[in-house]
């Protein structure tokens, strides 16, 4: 098992925010919904399955065929405001959700609208394994 310890931030790429992790991983965070992020993680070879099952707009359950795992069809796709300094990365929507991004150690901490404190959030350390 190899730790993802450190990532690089990219940039933007759509919706998505982009960061390259150790071993050739690619990592990319989205926030879907005023109340919805997505994670993403991408092995160097690309995805394992071109589809998923976990996530469809509107609340509804995905078509039995899955959804091609970059889709973001169907959601709002707020305008998410991105800033970057001090090996730290934000991101966040009006009133909503926020997700801030540790490079190294890489990690993700998920927080509400007026909340100071993550209601989510990955282990301090070797959160991401392959």
């Amino acid at each position: 098992m190899k730790a993802l310890t450190k990532a690089t931030y990219k940039g933007r790429e759509s919706s998505w925010a982009v960061f390259a992790l150790d071993h050739g991983y690619e990592l990319r965070i989205g926030l879907l919904e005023t109340d919805i992020g997505r994670v993403v993680l991408r092995r160097p070879d690309g995805y394992r399955l071109d589809r998923g099952w976990s996530i469809a707009p509107g609340g509804l359950e995905p078509d039995y065929a899955g959804r091609a795992r970059d889709d973001l069809s169907g959601f709002a796709l707020p305008d998410a405001e991105v800033r970057e300094a001090d090996g730290i990365v934000m991101l966040s929507t009006p009133g909503g959700l926020s997700a801030r991004v540790r490079l190294d150690p890489f990690g993700v901490e998920w927080f509400r609208a007026g909340e100071d404190r993550p209601f989510l959030q990955d282990r301090p350390t070797q959160a991401y394994f392959v």
